[in-house]
């Protein structure tokens, strides 16, 4: 496989209207720096499982 045959089958199966990016970290931090970025709507999911809760 090379990475002409991987960019070949991303052009054909992905739309990059459609992705979407998951990013686990501090919101605090991570998310002024994605929204300088000018990319697309940041959304925060806070945890919900109280063994990931502060």
């Amino acid at each position: 496989m090379t990475a002409e045959d991987v960019l070949r089958v991303a052009q054909t199966h992905l739309d990059p209207t459609r992705l979407q990016v998951v990013i686990v970290g501090p919101a605090d931090t991570l998310q002024p720096a994605l929204e300088a970025l000018d990319i697309g709507p940041v959304t925060v999911h806070p945890p919900t499982d109280e063994l990931f809760a502060d």
